[in-house]
């Protein structure tokens, strides 16, 4: 029965203290992220996303957002036409992520050339937009 008892108390204290080093190691923190342009202009509907894990958010009309997170997590910031960037959080309150215009998404396109000219220039509708004399 003693024996039981030793190794009752002994399995609880190395439960407590192995709760109490998690804890110091996962440490949640509250993060303001702006997210800006080159010309540092708020840009609205970023996508913020945990690289590791779910959740996330999307940057309101200035370019900004509140997260609670944990002091090691890692975000991905992403918009089309934008360059995708991942940022450390590193137990920052206050983080601010330039990013840079992704020239390449616009040459990537499915399309021959621009839509408009293409819907301008189709067969339908040249006759009328471009021959009719009486406008």
């Amino acid at each position: 029965m003693k024996k039981f008892f030793a190794v009752l108390i002994l399995g609880l204290m190395c439960i407590v203290v192995c709760q109490t080093s998690l804890k110091a190691q996962i440490s949640l923190i509250r993060v303001a992220i702006t997210v800006v342009d080159t010309v540092n202009v708020g840009i609205p509907g970023v996508q913020i996303k945990f690289v590791v894990g779910l959740g996330g958010g999307e940057t309101d009309l200035d370019g900004k957002y509140v997260l609670i997170c944990m002091s090691n997590s890692t975000l991905r910031f992403s918009k089309v036409g934008l360059i995708t960037q991942d940022v450390a959080v590193n137990n920052q309150n206050a983080i601010t992520v330039v990013m840079k215009e992704d020239l390449l998404a616009y040459n990537n396109n499915t399309y021959k050339f621009n839509p408009i000219l293409n819907f301008l220039y189709s067969c339908k509708y040249n006759k009328v937009l471009f021959y009719n004399k009486n406008i």
